[in-house]
């Protein structure tokens, strides 16, 4: 098991060069510099054979497969690449042999010490007065890359299940309004599937009444680029039955511009109708309070100060309401009221 190899250049054994020294001196040194180049490299070069043995391979991959230049070119490309990959491998290969053009794929191979090695590999071929004689592979570690995609997957699959099981609703629009994304609860709320919700403009939810308010409330968050709101809003189920609902909106930019609108929202429905049946509660008795022919007072027990009174109470005692809200019945000018 082993690694990807040095870049079929003449190394400092199969340099061969013939002819007068000074006539060779400016091959030497470009040679020099070129292999230098390579040695020197952070990613992995490496040539071998059609039959996948390696011809050479550069310090870059001696460090990171485990491997000496020597051991490596006692190997072949099967003995290194890890078994899931081989296929893919001479897939490529071939495809070479083809004239197809320069790719770049991955795979992964094994170490000197039986590490797994990820790498993304690009490929040439090697001529030799018009024939095929080889592969020439430059290849980078993309260990680190792999581990970056490993946590923003494993960050996407936390986000999805919070988003999934949430009991909000999550949902999102592009700046038209059509939504792009509707989470489970959405959908339960609304009594609507997915593919009937996304596409759909939020507006045609929201109850006829309201519609022009929400929708100058949110062309003016897109508009003025408002980073955040609140709005509440009477929506219609996909049954016709009323839904309430409480909403933050938040703005998504991108390049300076708005992209999307994403909305966590919380069915209100049970809250609106307390306050509602706590509104009526308060106009009946506001009702009784004031149109009874009884003199009456609300006084705050914690201090015995006059709340409110009603008509009756300032036309039998000759007060205006001024006068009394705020007096205390303690006192001796009001201790005769009510």
């Amino acid at each position: 098991m082993a690694s990807p190899f040095r870049s079929a250049v003449p190394t400092r054994r199969s340099a061969n060069f013939s002819g007068r020294p000074e006539e060779l001196r400016p091959q030497r040194e470009q040679a020099e510099r070129y292999r230098a180049l390579i040695d020197n490299a952070n990613e992995i070069i490496y040539s071998h054979d059609l039959q996948g043995n390696y011809t050479s391979m550069n310090r870059a991959g001696e460090r990171l497969t485990g491997y000496s230049l020597p051991d490596a070119l006692q190997l072949n490309l099967k003995q290194v690449v890890a078994p899931e990959f081989q296929e893919l491998v001479e897939r490529m290969i071939n495809a070479k042999l083809a004239g197809e053009p320069s790719s770049f794929y991955e795979i992964e191979i094994i170490t000197k010490d039986g590490r797994r090695l990820p790498l993304e590999v690009s490929t040439h071929l090697i001529l030799s007065h018009g024939e095929h004689i080889g592969i020439q592979r430059v290849a980078r570690d993309i260990t680190a890359r792999r581990k970056r995609e490993a946590i923003l997957v494993e960050s996407e699959q936390r986000y999805k299940q919070l988003v999934n099981e949430a009991t909000d609703i999550i949902y999102r629009t592009d700046v038209t309004g059509h939504f792009t994304f509707v989470n489970p609860n959405a959908t339960k709320v609304m009594q609507r599937s997915t593919e009937e919700l996304v596409g759909l403009h939020y507006l045609e939810l929201i109850r006829d009444d309201y519609r022009e308010e929400a929708a100058d409330f949110y062309r003016r968050q897109v508009r003025e680029k408002i980073p955040a709101t609140y709005f509440e809003f009477p929506a219609v189920a996909g049954d016709g039955t009323e839904v309430w609902i409480g909403q933050n909106v938040q703005l998504l930019m991108r390049d300076g511009q708005p992209r999307e609108l994403q909305a966590v929202a919380r069915d209100i429905t049970a809250r609106k109708k307390i306050e509602e049946q706590l509104r009526m509660s308060e106009e009946r008795f506001s009702k009784a309070f004031n149109f009874t022919p009884l003199a009456m007072s609300l006084t705050s027990l914690s201090d015995m100060r006059i709340i409110d009174v009603n008509k009756s109470f300032l036309n039998l005692n000759g007060y205006e309401r001024e006068a009394v809200i705020g007096c205390s019945k303690r006192t001796d000018s009001l201790g005769r009221l009510g």
